[in-house]
């Protein structure tokens, strides 16, 4: 169980807050239930009052560029899981001339409808690729330039 106590007075910053804790427990490894309870003050003397032009707007501050970036982070993260996940079901399950998949993947492929997944076998073995590009650049040391292959993958 984790208590979080939560000072800021402005309910955008308790939305900030619950939006990272579902994402992370969304993309959490963990296989436990977690408990989480916050305790946090929020100014409510702006509740009821007329809505203007001006008062419905997102707020422009440091928390939004915060949830920005790890909107950025977790697609980059999510792209390059899904890669290397492809590389690694391509390299175990293509046949050695690389012209056909083994029968269990292609009923595994049509059980589960991975065309709306992954958009396409073709979609599939660019992932494949970019999966391949992955690993050789992590056993070469090269992770600085993996963001270099998520902006490939996103014009494929």
């Amino acid at each position: 169980m984790a208590i979080l106590k939560y000072k800021h007075t402005h309910i955008s910053h308790l939305t900030y807050l619950l939006t990272h804790l579902l994402n992370f427990c969304a993309n959490s490894s963990y296989h436990r239930r977690i408990v989480v309870v916050i305790i946090a003050s929020v100014d409510v003397s702006t509740f009821g009052t007329p809505m203007t032009p001006t008062s419905n707007r997102i707020r422009l501050d440091r928390a939004l560029v915060d949830a920005f970036l790890t909107f950025k982070k977790n697609i980059s993260d999510n792209t390059i899981a899904m890669a290397e996940k492809a590389f690694d079901i391509r390299s175990q399950y293509l046949s050695s001339d690389s012209r056909k998949y083994d029968p269990k993947f292609e009923e595994w492929w049509s059980e589960y409808n991975l065309d709306s997944v992954f958009g396409g076998r073709a979609n599939f073995t660019k992932y494949a690729a970019s999966g391949k590009v992955v690993e050789q650049a992590k056993i070469g040391g090269y992770t600085r330039q993996i963001d270099r292959l998520l902006i490939a993958l996103a014009e494929a």
